[in-house]
């Protein structure tokens, strides 16, 4: 029984046979496809011929970072029919019913599907049925889990792979198994550098391979012999160079079997033109020297906290207010909402929070003459587009995807470029505006976001609405003017919530980082976005794909950590850096 509707190319059914068979072998497999490969489409195969051999039903767990329906699910595995609304944002509800189903598995004579269930990051839970199918979609995400079960692998006894819970089927699909790492700083000085980096960045990409591949051997059905060779090989890995580490680690590889080799991953880079676009004038340093006035006016205006955190620098650089309200502990008194104003990413502790808060509101005291300052960044975005608008305005696939790190740095962002469009005249002049995200003067609008909602219930309905919108193709009937010229909505702000399980790649091919990331998988998620396979048998076309630098601020701190994980990677030589630093963040604009 195979999933024939699904059209595997040659590569993805090779993958899906090699996963099979160490899922037979071995009871765990570990698919690290590149974002945008086939992961999904590879791992319906690899549980529908697992059901199809397996002499009972059973139950289907799906772990995500983002929460399925599990009704929905059921439904699609099964084969039943669904509406468009109810699956084409959901990757795995959509595969499966393009799939029409796992074929015949649930047929009255052949049941094999017991029941499914879907668990996110938050409730993962410590055990899963006995005998289920249970598969990791992006395992990297779930740090918890790897260390908890990484520990487990030392403790288990013996004879244990014999028992009903050894018959679980693990899949684990993963881009790349680094750990996002956020920001380190050396505390007693207040500074982002720590006292060791290049031993601390090394360490932490170490850590995270140690805890996936222990897992492995954890959850696998090998004898207890052979596990403990395997760890023996691992154990002492962090206090190990890079290249002794991935000497040792490459023999390891030999009984696990991730998928594919790395010889295989390193083939698998991005190649081709990417789309043309303005060209990008050279700017001279006089240029900059506004905004770095303004930085160091910031700077000053923030000396007597404890810490300078990179937090209020970014969103001070978006444009980003406070709320001045006497009552008021973080943006908005209610602090399970403080989230929605964009403060909830990355700080550690409400000492964080406060100091954030208190640099922002010391910005705000200036009457706007830092924020005037530190507008240069957010000049050149808006130049950029514009003049992307004026040359590729009316071709195919020419909307602009836009990368934030903070949500308020996004609404602040995007109501920023709509006010400078509206005052240039470039909006959609249909006679017929109408939308049912922003009302009726909605169609009008140049720039949408993903947090500009008034109604927090309704948010993720009003997403996916909005991205079906931004990804329709643009129906130019009722237009006023130059109908292949209408600017309706083809500038998208996000965060880093759409930079994993969507695709973007059919309206979209040009993206921006207006904020770049500290980890090297977040910037090679965000550009699996635009980066997908379209058909089985094309290779996906690179996008065009540009990055900000602010001079003077913690982007160049940014930028120089990238590079330093980049580099680790290739050391590694495990063929994880397939996509390469100049193609995740393409060229300089700022």
């Amino acid at each position: 029984m195979s999933l024939n509707r699904l059209r595997l190319n040659n590569a993805q059914h090779r993958y899906a046979c090699q996963a099979y068979k160490q899922i037979k072998d071995n009871g765990v497999a570990l698919i690290q496809l590149p974002t945008g490969q086939g992961k999904t489409l590879i791992a319906l195969k690899v549980i529908a011929e697992i059901l199809s051999h397996s002499k009972r039903p059973r139950p289907i767990v799906l772990v995500t970072r983002k929460m399925e329906d599990d009704c929905l699910l059921d439904r699609a595995f099964r084969g039943e029919a669904l509406s468009k609304e109810e699956y084409e944002n959901h990757p795995w509800i959509r595969d499966a019913v393009l799939a029409k189903g796992l074929d015949r598995l649930n047929k009255r004579s052949t049941r094999k599907i017991n029941y499914i269930e879907c668990r996110s990051m938050m409730n993962q839970g410590n055990s899963f049925p006995a005998g289920a199918v249970v598969v990791f979609d992006e395992v990297h995400r779930f740090q918890s889990f790897l260390k908890r079960t990484a520990a487990k692998a030392y403790a288990e006894k013996p004879g244990r792979h014999s028992s009903g819970a050894r018959q679980m089927k693990f899949l684990l699909l993963s881009a790349t198994p680094i750990n996002p790492t956020r920001i380190s700083f050396r505390e007693e000085r207040g500074e982002l550098i720590p006292e060791d980096e290049e031993a601390l960045e090394d360490k932490r990409i170490k850590t995270s391979y140690l805890n996936l591949y222990k897992t492995m051997i954890c959850l696998s059905s090998l004898s207890r012999k052979r596990k403990d060779k395997l760890l023996e090989i691992l154990d002492g890995g962090e206090k190990k160079s890079l290249e002794d580490f991935a000497s040792d680690f490459r023999k390891v590889m030999k009984d696990l079997k991730p998928i594919p080799s790395p010889n295989v991953l390193l083939k698998l880079g991005p190649k081709g033109s990417r789309p043309r676009c303005p060209n990008i004038s050279s700017r001279s340093p006089a240029y900059y020297s506004k905004s770095v006035t303004g930085l160091l006016k910031f700077h000053k205006a923030i000396i007597n906290q404890t810490n300078l955190y990179y937090c209020a620098e970014r969103m001070a650089l978006a444009g980003v207010s406070t709320k001045l309200n006497a009552h008021t502990v973080g943006f908005i008194r209610q602090s399970k909402r403080f989230f929605q104003k964009g403060l909830f990413h990355y700080q550690p502790n409400a000492q964080y929070r406060d100091e954030t808060l208190n640099a922002l509101k010391s910005l705000d005291k200036n009457k706007k003459e830092i924020r005037q300052l530190l507008s240069g960044k957010i000049d050149a975005l808006y130049d950029f587009i514009k003049k992307i608008w004026l040359k590729r305005s009316g071709k195919p696939k020419w909307k602009v995807l836009v990368y934030c790190a903070h949500l308020g740095s996004v609404a602040a962002l995007a109501s920023e470029l709509e006010k400078r469009f509206y005052k240039d005249d470039i909006t959609c002049k249909c006679p017929n505006a109408g939308s049912d995200i922003y009302g009726k003067d909605g169609a009008r609008r140049v720039v949408w976001d993903t947090e500009g909602y008034s109604d927090a219930k309704r948010q993720s309905e009003q997403e996916h609405t909005l991205i079906r919108k931004f990804c329709a193709k643009e129906n130019k009937a009722g237009c006023r003017g130059n109908k292949a010229r209408c600017p309706r909505g083809f500038v998208l702000v996000t965060s880093d919530r759409l930079s994993e399980s969507i695709d973007l790649h059919n309206t979209c091919e040009i993206m921006i980082h207006f904020d770049l990331d500290w980890s090297p998988l977040r910037m090679i998620q965000r550009y699996g976005r635009l980066w997908r396979l379209e058909k089985p048998t094309r290779r996906p076309k690179p996008p065009a794909v540009f990055h900000m630098i602010q001079p003077g601020s913690v982007d160049e701190e940014i930028f120089w950590r990238l590079q330093n994980r980049w580099d680790a990677l290739k050391k590694l030589q495990l063929g994880l850096d397939l996509v390469d630093l100049t193609h995740a963040l393409g060229e300089r604009i700022y």
